[in-house]
């Protein structure tokens, strides 16, 4: 016995966690508050004017403006929140800018309250320079030509680009793996296109030592499912008075997703391997 038990202790795969953990995972439908986390690297963007340039890159050359991008934190007391937009920190992300979460001093989070049917969402509008209404008070003084505009929103190569962060824990290298989910959206002139994103948790709790298990907890968002929706712009605008061309809202789904990761104990590993030694 005490042969095994060295054995084990000088076994290399298992002092490192090498050996496969017991993994559960089940879709859970919360009934209270649920929440994530807002950072800087949340939600990323850009926008892909044609097939080879994007339209940051085409509006520094030309100094001009083509489209005028409004992000919106809603709180869970309905306040509207506008945000400010950044450079994104990660390196995955260049090219990209983020929303700058950091103006916000209360409701730092997104979260969803069933039992009070509370909600937090962020919105994102996007507009053409030279339109106005109720949210787009203002034109910028360097609009380029409606014409352009409307050449890049309707080339075929052009779509409006998201990057959404997720993470996941790595049980190989047993470090939290950051990941970022592509989206595209097209857009086209005389339409309205409103995007919704139905964002789902992941709680993950990881037990991990040789005899005495310590454990951690971590959650982030795992995936975004997008909902599309689009209508005549015109009809729209008419109806209510708004004339944006596209917006797409960040709402939390109730389902969240649990994970347990357990790494086996040297006592795991010792009745295993006694239960094979009886069977052969």
């Amino acid at each position: 016995m005490f042969e095994v038990i060295l054995q084990l202790l000088l076994n290399q795969s298992y002092l490192n966690n090498l050996i496969d953990p017991n993994y559960r995972s089940q879709s859970v439908i919360i009934n209270d508050v649920i929440d994530v986390g807002l950072h800087n690297n949340l939600v990323a963007f850009n926008y892909q004017a044609n097939s080879t340039s994007f339209l940051n890159d085409i509006e520094a050359e030309y100094n001009k403006t083509y489209l005028v991008f409004l992000p919106y934190q809603l709180s869970t007391d309905n306040q509207l929140i506008q945000l400010n937009i950044t450079n994104c920190e990660n390196s995955e992300l260049t090219n990209y800018d983020c929303l700058d979460f950091s103006q916000i001093s209360k409701n730092y989070t997104l979260t969803l309250d069933v039992k009070k049917n509370l909600v937090s969402r962020i919105i994102f509008l996007v507009y053409r320079c030279q339109d106005v209404d109720i949210y787009k008070t203002t034109v910028p003084e360097n609009c380029a030509d409606p014409s352009n505009i409307d050449e890049i929103i309707n080339d075929p190569f052009s779509a409006f680009q998201l990057k959404l962060y997720t993470s996941q824990y790595n049980i190989t290298s047993q470090k939290i793996q950051t990941k970022f989910r592509n989206q595209v959206i097209n857009l086209q002139g005389d339409q309205f296109v409103f995007t919704t994103q139905n964002v789902n948790k992941y709680q993950t709790t990881v037990k991990k030592g040789p005899i005495f298990q310590s454990d951690f907890s971590f959650s982030s968002p795992i995936s975004y499912i997008p909902i599309i929706q689009n209508f005549d712009r015109k009809t729209f605008s008419e109806k209510n008075g708004l004339t944006l061309i596209m917006q797409f809202t960040f709402n939390l789904d109730k389902i969240v997703e649990e994970i347990q990761i357990q790494f086996p104990t040297i006592t795991q590993l010792f009745l295993l391997n006694a239960t094979q030694q009886q069977l052969f």
